[in-house]
């Protein structure tokens, strides 16, 4: 396979032709829309039809719902982008290398586009960068600094789309995704590192070689960058270490380090007490978060807090989106305006009026009066956070139905996955997800769901769309509540049982 090197691709002339493969997939679909925008000739492929390629369409960019080697011929582009999800052998990738067209991987790609503008803001993480990322991005838009983006999800604030087009050249803020080492093709000027889980290990094989990587991607930001990190995580001390050691071997000089948490109210309410030059000493050694989340409290199940910077009270934030770990978020993503010079009383109105990205927490409507929901949430932490912040809304009674995502994920968090779970009230069951393994691994959802009855939890399998609706038409009742949780998929159940009429 002919491939190019991120760099080479600057010699490529504003006019080139650029084809991808997959087109339409959530980041493809916004990456041909920047490539558009930067004055690129564009066109793709997908044998999936679905509301992006619709968008790619109305935006002119020319979609083949099918893989044939003819799209090569007839568009003759001067590279083609990739993503893992195309399997091998591709008629359109064969066709390249028979005709000496370059290729390069999305995340390759997606890393050479960073280096267009001049300010780039990654948001690294295992959990909570789409919503970062669009909350940032609403952040800084409510006070003009129009930057560009690029999301892992669709975004009303975008008008659906997974991209925003801002001014040329100035900030691009985007999401880092570890899958791959995929973050290590970006270039920052300032990273969010809003945590890190044990995901992923399919690839990674171990929690050292994950950890790792973000400390690359760390020791990666240039002498001038900064970094904005939770405060005391797990694996953070680690990860912060290793990238320091990298950046002396590499000679890369230092970077600004900014640290975020939700702050326990005794301990927090001393420092804040602290004379000025005793606080300014406790913040300069990290000892306490530069930004903080102060007398955290809930009304409806939705966050409220105190946003503290250095013991200096700055705001009281009321959260349109549910659960703790969205204040984790709120906290990176107003740093993070913050130390870009954004009028304090804007980015705290724009962030109460925030509510999500599409399939966080996503209302999808109601069945039987039951409100339906659905999230992503596919990661055991991800998944026992949603559950959670369920719990705190005033709903009668909660039902998730579930679909896993990937069997070596399943395999490598199977307890994880019980322990999560088991604390929901009834959890329906659909068969696991995978479009990218040759295996299952010997796991299976009936496994998980024998596992959480044993444990003390509540679940059964129910694999089909007519098999859930039967049995929630038999559970729901006005007042109730109703998580998909998991990929698309499952989601796209959610919005079925919301549209369809008993």
């Amino acid at each position: 396979m002919a491939t190019i090197h991120p760099q080479a691709l600057s010699d490529l002339a504003l006019n080139a032709r650029i084809f991808f493969v997959g087109i339409g997939g959530v980041s493809m679909s916004g990456l041909a829309l920047m490539a558009k925008n930067l004055g690129y000739t564009v066109a793709g492929s997908d044998p999936h039809a679905n509301s992006r390629t619709e968008h790619l369409q109305s935006e002119q960019i020319k979609v083949h719902y099918s893989h044939h080697k003819m799209w090569i011929d007839d568009f003759q582009p001067d590279i083609a982008v990739y993503t893992a999800a195309i399997k091998r052998p591709n008629p359109e990738l064969d066709r390249c290398q028979e005709l000496n067209i370059p290729t390069i991987d999305r995340a390759e790609f997606l890393g050479w586009i960073t280096r267009y503008y001049s300010r780039v803001i990654n948001v690294a993480g295992t959990h909570g960068k789409t919503t970062s990322t669009s909350m940032l991005a609403s952040m800084l838009i409510a006070d003009n600094f129009d930057p560009s983006v690029h999301l892992g999800a669709e975004f009303s604030g975008f008008g659906g789309s997974t991209v925003r087009n801002g001014r040329p050249g100035d900030i691009l803020v985007s999401e880092a995704c570890e899958y791959n080492s995929s973050l290590l093709n970006f270039r920052s000027t300032t990273a969010i590192l809003l945590n890190i889980d044990n995901d992923h290990l399919d690839y990674f094989k171990t929690m050292d070689r994950l950890i790792n990587c973000f400390a690359q991607f760390i020791a990666n930001i240039p002498a001038d960058g900064q970094l904005i990190v939770i405060d005391k995580g797990p694996h953070i001390a680690k990860c912060l270490a290793e990238a320091k050691q990298m950046r002396a071997q590499k000679n890369n000089g230092q970077i600004k380090l900014y640290s975020f948490n939700i702050v326990d109210t005794e301990n927090y309410a001393a420092c804040c007490e602290q004379p000025e030059d005793k606080r300014v000493q406790l913040w300069a050694e990290h000892l306490i978060p530069d930004y903080a989340a102060f007398n955290l409290t809930y009304e409806g199940g939705y966050p409220c807090f105190d946003f503290y910077k250095q013991g200096r009270f700055l705001a009281h934030i009321n959260l349109q989106i549910p659960g703790r770990h969205n204040v984790l978020n709120a906290l990176a993503s107003l740093a993070c305006a913050d130390l870009y010079g954004a009028n304090i009383e804007t980015i705290c109105n724009a962030l109460q009026n925030f509510h999500g990205a599409d399939g966080r927490f996503e209302v999808k409507g109601t069945f039987q009066g039951a409100t339906i929901v659905g999230d992503y949430a596919h990661h055991p932490t991800a998944t026992k956070a949603t559950i959670l912040a369920a719990s705190k809304m005033p709903f009668k009674h909660r039902y998730v139905v579930y679909q896993p995502l990937t069997y070596g994920r399943v395999k490598n968090l199977f307890n994880d996955y019980v322990e999560a779970l088991k604390q929901a009230e009834h959890v329906l069951f659909m068969n696991i997800f995978s479009d990218r393994e040759k295996s299952d691994f010997g796991v299976s959802s009936e496994q998980l769901v024998e596992a959480i009855n044993k444990a003390g939890g509540h679940a059964e399998m129910q694999p089909t769309y007519e098999d859930i609706k039967q049995r929630l038409s038999e559970l729901c009742k006005p007042g109730d509540l109703v998580l998909f949780l998991g990929p698309e998929e499952v989601r796209i159940c959610g919005q079925r049982l919301a549209d369809e009429k008993l």
